[in-house]
């Protein structure tokens, strides 16, 4: 397995762009050993393609692509993506193209205002480029997109992020459009998130669960613990992997924030590493 990050709020190499937003290129293999190339996330806009090219990433060789929520610093370069690479299929939940917004329960809705949803002018451009899906997908055997987790822990803050409700009022946003991407290659398992919104220690959890036998779990991407201020989620996760610190391995960036990163690794007798846009990790 390797990931390279395409897009993060941070980099270590000018060479890079940066933005608010999250992207990754997985090269992971099949059972039958066969590569697959997947892509996980577009950025808050094309700047994902500028890196990946400076990577020498031709997007055109993606076998996925996987959309974790609806939101636009992880949907932004949806566009820009099919016009390089029109053939690609982006899976991604039936309600992530639901208006998704940024304001204070029980105020009314103002789209212009408040949205951080994707632009749903792609749904009548691009319909057949989008995969969506309900449940549990299979992808390839032991790649698997995985619905919203259970919320067996607390979920981190996220009271101004909302949805709508039937009266047009805004409501706290349940995170349903969520989804990630695991794969397994022996006893190893990845787990990919866009923000974690539904918690990392339920993602973390959920993982656990689905494959006790494993011999590590990574997880990958934005665990949204940058406004953790009571480090809720810290706490949760410093809980599950106390007992085998070995067996956990965690690569976050994004709405993770530098410094929660920094703190989580301090925390954690697990091996926590930032992901810088730009940056590649062999993780075989």
């Amino acid at each position: 397995m390797k990931i390279t990050i395409l897009s993060d709020n941070e980099c270590r190499n000018g060479r890079y762009l940066t933005e608010h937003g999250f992207s990754c290129w997985i090269e992971a293999k099949a059972s039958d050993g066969e590569p697959v190339n997947l892509l996980f996330d577009m950025g808050g806009s094309g700047q994902f393609l500028t890196n990946a090219a400076r990577l020498g990433i031709d997007m055109r060789t993606a076998h996925y692509a996987v959309l974790s929520h609806g939101h636009y610093d992880h949907g932004g370069g949806i566009a820009p993506l099919l016009k390089e690479a029109p053939h690609i299929g982006i899976h991604l939940s039936s309600k992530a193209f639901e208006p998704h917004l940024k304001g204070e329960e029980g105020e009314k809705y103002f789209y212009s205002e408040k949205n951080i949803g994707l632009d749903s002018s792609l749904l009548k451009e691009h319909k057949s480029s989008f995969r969506f899906m309900d449940g549990e997908t299979a992808l390839e055997e032991g790649m698997i997109l995985l619905p919203a987790a259970p919320a067996r822990y607390a979920l981190p803050p996220g009271r101004t992020l909302c949805r709508v409700d039937k009266k047009k009022k805004l409501t706290p946003d349940d995170f349903a459009h969520e989804i990630y991407l695991l794969v397994k290659e022996g006893d190893e398992v990845y787990l990919l998130t866009g923000c974690a919104h539904r918690g990392i220690a339920n993602i973390a959890a959920m993982a656990k669960e689905r494959f006790p036998e494993a011999r590590r779990y990574t997880l990958i991407g934005g665990f949204h613990i940058k406004g953790d201020g009571e480090n809720t989620q810290i706490g949760l996760l410093e809980e599950i992997t106390r007992s085998e610190p070995d067996r956990w391995r965690f690569i976050s960036g994004h709405c993770s924030g530098k410094e929660k990163v920094e703190l989580l690794s301090s925390r954690l007798a697990s091996s926590v590493t930032y992901g810088y846009a730009g940056s590649v990790h062999d993780l075989t």
